[in-house]
């Protein structure tokens, strides 16, 4: 049986494979350990073409799945997964690549002090280090310490890509942990069950993945609307905290995870790559913060290690010409240079925030949930919610 499967979802990446697959099969550990599973997602290039001419190399070592239609990188992952039988189990994007210590290192770790998940540190280089095997210096976390798994826990909360990490395959697999599908940011969900399921889980700050990124990625030609799936991930994940009683036992640090990745990171997003601001979602983000962590304002961590997101967080006694000099102060410190919007894009929106302020009634429309399959369903919500305020007739202070 071989020691890890690795699984990388691929669409168009013709002119990437060659490097990518140049440096899994040099890896130290020896290609006999490892099963490539690659999930040619309905490409329209020459991508099965190349993977063909690498596969007639290394027959007993690489398996090709061919989908018919375009599922997306969850639903391709999912599928991948059903084909592993080894120990192990990563995951590496079509286009990026790895350096040759890589699964060494993870592995090395992973089996000494029998880790459930082994993560390494990234970077964009388009050049390998040629890293050599060594003393390789790493955190460990024992989760049956809870004070551990709140120190994960806070210092995880951002970094939700999953293939610079290996896991065991028993874990994945008895904790029943898959990907969101038909969505997009799916490795947040995958990322987080991992990290409140995990009993001991290592992080070393050695640089083994290249990221590379694509013009033409998924994730780099997001339209307004899918960029809002972000939030789809974090509401699934939410469920789970409330549902297995999560959010009772690590309170705070779950409460400043959904502070920082789903209020900050999608109202930043808004102003950074949003046309036009609509600040119905805003109010609706913030009506679920209020509703499942009633006191986040008062967050010990926000207090302590995020002074100025606080001020974000806008207190109700703030004036509507207060919040709007917040937001526009605040956001333009994480603007990015490609994608800056003129304030001018910002105050037009306004009037909205002004009518919310002054408590003029707004209506929405209501829709029956439980008509819809459980993507659909909170997809639905996800634009219900944000734009009419979670599906109410009227928004509240």
């Amino acid at each position: 049986m071989k020691k890890i499967s690795i699984i990388i979802p691929c669409h168009n990446i013709e002119n990437n494979i060659d490097k990518l697959m140049e440096s899994l099969v040099n890896q130290s550990i020896g290609i006999e350990n490892i099963d490539l599973i690659f999930v040619d997602d309905c490409s329209s290039d020459n991508t099965a073409k190349k993977l063909m001419e690498w596969e007639s190399n290394f027959e007993n070592d690489i398996k090709i799945i061919k989908l018919d239609k375009n599922v997306g990188a969850g639903a391709a992952r999912n599928i991948g997964m059903q084909y592993v039988e080894s120990d192990y189990i990563a995951f590496v994007d079509g286009d990026d690549f790895v350096e040759t210590v890589y699964l060494n290192c993870l592995l090395t770790i992973a089996e000494e002090y029998k880790c459930d998940i082994v993560r390494c540190d990234y970077d964009r280089s388009s050049v390998k280090s040629d890293l050599q095997i060594g003393d390789i210096l790493f955190d460990l976390y024992d989760m049956s310490d809870e004070i551990e798994r709140k120190k994960y826990i806070l210092g995880l909360y951002s970094e939700t890509m999953v293939w610079n990490s290996v896991y065991k395959t028993d874990f994945i697999k008895n904790n029943n942990i898959l990907f969101p599908e038909g969505i997009r940011f799916e490795d947040t969900y995958f990322t987080y069950m991992t990290m409140m399921t995990a009993s001991r889980v290592a992080i070393t700050g050695e640089v083994l993945y290249h990221y590379q990124y694509n013009d033409n990625s998924v994730m780099s030609t997001l339209t307004e609307q899918q960029s809002r799936d972000r939030d789809i991930p974090l509401m699934m994940f939410l469920d789970e905290c409330i549902n297995r009683g999560w959010l009772d036992k690590f309170k705070s640090e779950l409460e400043y995870l959904f502070i920082r990745k789903y209020y900050r990171e999608m109202v930043v997003n808004m102003f950074n790559n949003f046309s036009e601001m609509n600040y119905y979602i805003y109010f609706g983000i913030k009506k679920v913060m209020k509703e499942n962590f009633p006191n986040y304002c008062d967050n010990n961590y926000l207090k302590i290690l995020d002074k100025d997101m606080a001020l974000l967080l806008l207190d109700e006694r703030y004036t509507q010409p207060q919040v709007q000099k917040i937001f526009e102060e605040y956001c333009s410190k994480h603007r990015t240079e490609s994608h800056c919007y003129s304030q001018e894009v910002t105050k037009k929106n306004f009037p909205i925030l002004e009518d919310y302020i002054s408590g003029k009634e707004i209506v929405y429309e209501e829709q029956n949930l439980y008509d819809l399959d459980i993507t659909e369903k909170y997809r639905y919500m996800l634009d219900i919610s944000y734009y009419n305020a979670f599906i109410e007739k009227s928004i509240n202070k």
